[in-house]
This record gives C-alpha cells, sequence and structure tokens, in this order.
C-alpha cells in the first residue's frame, strides 16, 4: 500500500454493522449501527466523535431513503444512481460531491482484479483510468478493507458512506436470490426481510 494511502479495516464483515478502524493508528474512525424501532429498520453510521453522518432507512419493495448530513431524506436510487448497462442495477452507481463532480463505485469481478479481493472500485468519472478506492472482501485471514487515496480521502465521508450502502444493497440482494425471501403479509416484508439479511450479512463474496 502506497504510505499516502489509507486503510480502513471493518471489525466485522457486514457493511450494517461493523467499526472501521484506521490501520495506520489502529483508532476508530466510523461506527455503524442497525436498529429496528417501531417496524422501522435504521442503519446509521457515525464518525469517532459520535457525530452522525448518515442514516439509511430499509425498504423492501421500494427503494431505501437516505439521509446524509444536511441533504433532506431521499430514495437511495436518486442518490446513488444506478448506471449499469448489463447486470445487476447495484454493479454500478455514480454519485455527486457538494461541488458537483461526478463519482462511479463498479463492482469487480474476482477475475477482474489482480489478486481477486477486490470487490468494488471508486472512480472519477472525469478520470476513470485509475480507481481512486477499493473495497476489498474479507479472507480467512484478512478482514475486509478499504483503501483510499489522498483524492479519495477529501471525501472521506461521501465514500465510506456510499461504499456501505452499496454494499448493503448488494449483499442483501444477493441474499434474496439465495434464499428466495418472500416478504410475510404482517409487516410488509420490511421486518423480516431486515432480520434475514442481518442475520447473514457476512455472506461469502
Amino acid at each position: 500500500m502506497s504510505p499516502n494511502n489509507v486503510a480502513y479495516v471493518l471489525t466485522k464483515d457486514d457493511p450494517s454493522n461493523t467499526s472501521l478502524i484506521d490501520s495506520k493508528t489502529s483508532k476508530l474512525a466510523y461506527m455503524v449501527t442497525t436498529e429496528i424501532t417501531k417496524g422501522h429498520i435504521i442503519t446509521e453510521i457515525r464518525n469517532a466523535a459520535e457525530q452522525s453522518i448518515a442514516t439509511l432507512e430499509w425498504r423492501d419493495t421500494l427503494p431505501d431513503r437516505v439521509s446524509y448530513k444536511a441533504e433532506k431524506t431521499q430514495s437511495v436510487n436518486n442518490w446513488l444512481k444506478p448506471k449499469a448497462l448489463l447486470g445487476p442495477s447495484e454493479s454500478e452507481v455514480e454519485f455527486k460531491d457538494e461541488q458537483g463532480r461526478k463519482f462511479k463505485w463498479k463492482a469487480m469481478q474476482p477475475t477482474q482484479s489482480e489478486d481477486g479481493q477486490i470487490v468494488m472500485e471508486l472512480y472519477a468519472v472525469d478520470s476513470p483510468q485509475s480507481p481512486i478506492a477499493t473495497f476489498q472482501r474479507s479472507e480467512e485471514h484478512s478482514p475486509a478493507k478499504m483503501l483510499l487515496t489522498p483524492e479519495a480521502q477529501e471525501l472521506d465521508d461521501l465514500c465510506i458512506t456510499t461504499l456501505l450502502f452499496q454494499e448493503k444493497k448488494r449483499r442483501r440482494n444477493l441474499e434474496k436470490k439465495r434464499r428466495k425471501i418472500r416478504p410475510s403479509q404482517s409487516d410488509g416484508g420490511v421486518v423480516s426481510a431486515a432480520l434475514n439479511a442481518l442475520g447473514n450479512a457476512s455472506i461469502t463474496i
């Protein structure tokens, strides 16, 4: 890893319930928690000072709803716009920073990365030659981690939030396909799907 890059290590292989540790300082950088209250499943990301950065309200049949910092709550599909022409919608998404610059998370197949560990890569849309951040899957003796170049560190809160919420969506959709989750009639499927997803979030990528 380049000495100018920052690595955040996930304490749990679960984008909805984990902590991110700065590998250089070994200090807590971000906390991610998910709670179920009155039928609403809310994932919240906080920084080391315990300030809320973003929340995500899980929904079953409709897109999740996200609130990032001072921005109004909106559909996650408006905030993280699906851009994949082929394959699952979550395989490629685009978002903007406060300055209007566009960035794109792209899902990678194991054969596309040099070591087979990279699951997601982040690119600046106007400079797609090389990724500015990557997300590496966990292995038996290696936890999941996120690597940020200096360019990505300028918008680290946004990089962390978009990655975790997108990875949550990707895993939840994969788990639905594997287990063929059927929503219950009593709660519209929101609680049942969330509990199922939370209980199986650490699936093999």
